[in-house]
């Protein structure tokens, strides 16, 4: 029986206040336990309360994220478009991908010998293509698994084990940080910002891509919706509770928020909700084209699964 902790205060106004608005389970590791989400009434913030006082109970090794392999066809994919979108001399098509990759994916400006931190760095491909387009990688994650691979099979040596709290750089050291689905995780927010401002250079970039809870998709699926991944979401966001959050920090500027279009989230909520997310669907596999016009439409009116804020860093 894992060991909770009751009446959180918000992380972000410090409020006892809240409110239930949901109940859900842990659908992606079936691990047991019905969760509650709440919502400060005075901030608006919404996070899981009472949480697991050791969340790492609920990363197991077979957790989905930590898949190693390095065959996986989006991932290639995105590595080969990536490429495309760095080389200075493109032909038309490569224009035509680029422009593509840039509305469908979030990638980050190019800076020659740039240096950037991704924390929550997984298994590290994603750093490892970014070393070879000429970036300066290093990376943080919680997997001891995950970053073996990536020391070992990827010779990451930047890739290290732990979290930034446990581990020093130098102040304005990273022209770019990266929190790519990582923030809702944290389980304090505001510590990992205010050192992250820090380690970054003036005018630096911070990239953070999170669920948006005011989804359309969000709000028909309820406790099936694919992005709760009740208990290790933390925390969730919306638009506004995000700024205010980077708010309270002080000292980041907000350049542009895009909205995903991916159809992946839609597919697994329905998989939760018809077959307790076990498998997902094969069909959906192979209609989920025919769903991305809904989901360009959800995201020209900010109401699609997924926020990617561009960030940054103003002053110290």
């Amino acid at each position: 029986m894992k060991k909770i902790k009751y009446n959180q205060k918000c992380n972000l106004c410090g409020s006892s206040e809240n409110r239930l608005i949901r109940e859900s389970y842990d659908f992606l590791t079936h691990l047991g336990g019905k969760f509650k989400i709440v919502q400060c009434c005075k901030c608006g913030l919404i996070f899981v309360n009472p949480k697991p006082t050791n969340i790492s109970d609920f990363y197991p090794p077979s957790y989905e994220p930590y898949n190693i392999s390095n065959k996986d066809f989006h991932q290639n994919l995105y590595n080969q478009l990536l490429n495309k979108y760095y080389e200075k001399n493109k032909s038309r098509w490569d224009y035509f991908l680029s422009f593509i990759f840039e509305k469908v994916y979030n990638p980050i400006p190019f800076k020659k010998n740039g240096r950037i931190l991704d924390l929550g760095c997984g298994n590290g491909l994603g750093l490892y293509n970014l070393q070879n387009c000429g970036w300066e990688v290093y990376g943080l994650d919680i997997s001891k698994m995950a970053v073996e691979f990536a020391q070992r099979e990827l010779g990451l040596k930047n890739v290290k084990y732990g979290s930034l709290v446990n581990n020093n750089y130098p102040n304005n050291f990273f022209d770019v940080v990266v929190l790519n689905h990582v923030i809702e995780h944290l389980p304090d927010p505001k510590v990992i910002l205010k050192k992250i401002k820090k380690i970054l250079k003036y005018k630096g970039l911070l990239l953070i891509t999170t669920p948006n809870f005011e989804s359309v998709n969000s709000i028909i699926f309820r406790s099936y919706w694919f992005p709760l991944e009740t208990p290790r979401h933390l925390y969730l966001f919306t638009s506004e509770t995000f700024k205010k959050l980077l708010f309270s920090i002080g000292g980041f500027r907000i350049r542009k928020v895009k909205y995903d279009i991916s159809t992946y989230s839609l597919g697994r909520s329905l998989a939760y909700l018809f077959g307790n997310g076990k498998n997902v669907n094969k069909f959906w596999m192979s209609v989920k084209i025919f769903f991305l016009p809904l989901t360009i439409v959800l995201a020209l009116v900010k109401k699609s699964d997924t926020m990617c804020f561009y960030v940054v860093k103003n002053n110290n």
